[in-house]
């Protein structure tokens, strides 16, 4: 999936910018194809995600630092896997940083549809927390 995260970058919109030249993409998942002679926790096969903004994940192939990745499992499905590291992180920040909720509040939120979103609801049912989710139209 395209995050709007990474249409913002491209439209100079976003606080994080890549280096230029550069290739845009925040976040994604990939297959590790080959790892180095002192690679450790990495293997052949594995999915990865970055762990950092501004990784230029619109390719198809890159090399990067080992520790600059996370391995994922392989039942995560690959539309959940390449938003770990953006989506459900923000949505925790949106419920845990700005006001104190206790178990029974009630959380309304705007966009509820969106994957930042659907991530909130979702926290939020495991914290206890009741959601009032309002939609935008997508005209």
């Amino acid at each position: 999936p395209i995050n709007p995260s990474d249409i913002n970058t491209i439209e100079g919109k976003y606080p994080l910018s890549p280096s230029l030249p550069g290739v845009p993409g925040h976040e994604g998942v990939a297959e590790v194809t080959s790892v180095g002679p002192n690679v450790e926790g990495l293997k052949v096969g594995d999915r990865v995600v970055p762990l950092a903004p501004c990784s230029g994940t619109w390719r198809t192939h890159a090399t990067f630092p080992a520790a600059s990745l996370h391995r994922v499992r392989s039942d995560i499905p690959l539309e959940a896997a390449a938003t770990l590291c953006i989506n459900p992180p923000t949505a925790l920040a949106m419920l845990e940083r700005f006001v104190q909720l206790a178990p029974g509040d009630t959380v309304v939120q705007n966009g509820a549809t969106s994957a930042v979103g659907r991530c909130v609801i979702q926290l939020a049912a495991a914290m206890g927390l009741r959601t009032i989710n309002l939609m935008r139209p997508r005209d």
